[in-house]
């Protein structure tokens, strides 16, 4: 995050907003994490890989992707990953199935408003023993984690720049 708390300009870019020294952090928690979770905000604008990169590990964490509608890509560089679980609130089986057709996990877990019932997913991942995941996301998904108090720890990693008014920020809430 910039100094002034957001996360990227107003017109979505966000790419290297800090240093080598937080890069490497982040591949060392995603390394010593169970999942990666993320949304389907981020994997829109973002299109990232998610997987361990910059530290050497003898595997890489299941990638975790919150996708209310499954309006995802197939051709997003996640699906690329090994271990890929989706998780929707969408129950169509002809639109679930282009994703398992691509090797993917689905799991669909609505909650009364259309939406990914967090607190269902967290009680699934324990069932699942995941003991770490890391959330990488954007506002909204950040701010649905916390209102639903799922989360032990938050790091921010701030870098010396300002992105302005307009700027989005690190929660919405």
């Amino acid at each position: 995050a910039g100094l002034d708390g957001k996360t990227a300009l107003e017109n979505g870019e966000s790419k290297w907003i800090t240093g080598d020294k937080s890069r490497d952090d982040v591949h060392e928690w995603r390394a010593r994490s169970c999942g990666i979770l993320t949304g389907i905000g981020t994997l829109a604008a973002d299109n990232p890989q998610l997987n361990v990169r910059r530290v050497k590990t003898d595997r890489q964490p299941v990638v975790l992707i919150t996708d209310s509608n499954l309006k995802a890509l197939t051709t997003s560089k996640v699906f690329n990953n090994d271990k890929v679980l989706l998780i929707t609130a969408n129950e169509d089986s002809g639109q679930i199935k282009k994703f398992e057709d691509k090797g993917v996990d689905v799991l669909s877990l609505p909650n009364q408003f259309g939406k990914v019932d967090l607190r269902a997913l967290a009680k699934e991942l324990g069932k699942r023993q995941f003991n770490e995941v890391l959330t990488e996301a954007g506002c909204n998904l950040h701010s649905a984690l916390l209102r639903e108090g799922i989360f032990d720890e938050i790091i921010v990693y701030y870098a010396p720049i300002v992105m302005g008014v307009g700027g989005r920020g690190m929660l919405n809430i």
